[in-house]
């Protein structure tokens, strides 16, 4: 898996569900796909991101789909489909208005840090943005911002949707607040301050309806917050 330039960098990677492909971004703006064959081939170069990519999502329903997110303010929806690649340009101004399918984007103030599918359908994707702080929702089939979550005053690091209810979203941010949302309606569910905001934050299904969520700290790896939600 070469670079183009010794002083190239890759920030962030994923696989896809099943592992057949494997994706890269980095400093040189480029996203990288490679089929997980022996070795490995670069199968496809993309581009479309004006400055470094920060973060690489696959779907969940196992399609040949992803997201990206960059410095330069904006995630790409990236499909291959009828042996094509098709992409979805997705921009937040700096008045919070959604400039879709976008060109051109001069304004770098809101760097795209965490990316996260919903998990049911795909059809919504959650965004973390920098310095504003603010999660963005969007409809991954046309583009469009369905809402903004505005709470945290700190950098936000996590960003989960919940397994089993389509409208819930977990994050985190280092002001130590953890904010359970309605994601769709832009409602704080529930609000925890913590000693430590610096965890991580995994779910956990106890059985068919129960399903926990737990934040540990990243270097002690002790629970910080557990809290059940029920889909009965």
């Amino acid at each position: 898996m070469e670079k183009n330039r010794v002083s190239d960098q890759t920030l962030c990677s994923a696989f896809s569900p099943g592992g057949k492909f494997y994706v890269t971004g980095g400093t040189d703006k480029i996203v990288r796909v490679y089929e997980m064959s022996d070795p490995p081939l670069l199968v496809n170069e993309l581009t479309g991101h004006t400055d470094r990519i920060l973060t690489i999502q696959f779907n969940n329903n196992g399609q040949c789909c992803f997201a990206t997110g960059s410095c330069d303010g904006t995630s790409i929806i990236w499909r291959y489909s009828s042996s094509q690649w098709t992409s979805i340009v997705l921009v937040a101004s700096v008045d919070q208005q959604l400039i879709s399918a976008a060109s051109k984007f001069d304004n770098k103030t809101n760097q795209v840090t965490m990316i996260c599918w919903e998990r049911l359908t795909d059809s919504y994707l959650a965004t973390g943005h920098t310095p504003d702080c603010n999660i963005r929702i969007w409809n991954t089939s046309n583009g469009e911002m369905v809402s903004l979550l505005k709470g945290h005053t700190n950098e936000v690091f996590v960003v989960e949707c919940h397994p089993k209810e389509p409208r819930i979203l977990l994050t985190a941010g280092h002001d130590g607040q953890v904010i359970i949302w309605d994601m769709l309606a832009a409602v704080q569910l529930k609000v925890f301050q913590i000693e430590h905001p610096d965890a991580d934050t995994l779910y956990s299904d106890d059985d068919l309806y129960t399903t926990e969520c737990i934040l540990q700290e990243r270097q002690g790896k002790q629970p910080l917050l557990r809290k059940s939600t029920s889909s009965k």
